[in-house]
């Protein structure tokens, strides 16, 4: 299985998200670190 990272942050990227199914996770991004705040799935809205 290949993982790829890919930060999404436009409309278009979230749609084609949903529309593909992809699998996601959500991060907390601060200038000192970085913690996951949800293992996440599929988005569904």
């Amino acid at each position: 299985m290949h993982n790829t990272y890919r930060v999404l942050q436009t409309d278009v990227e979230f749609l084609v998200a949903v529309l593909s199914q992809f699998r996601v996770s959500i991060w907390l991004i601060l200038p000192d670190r970085e913690e996951i705040m949800d293992y996440g799935g599929v988005v569904e809205a």
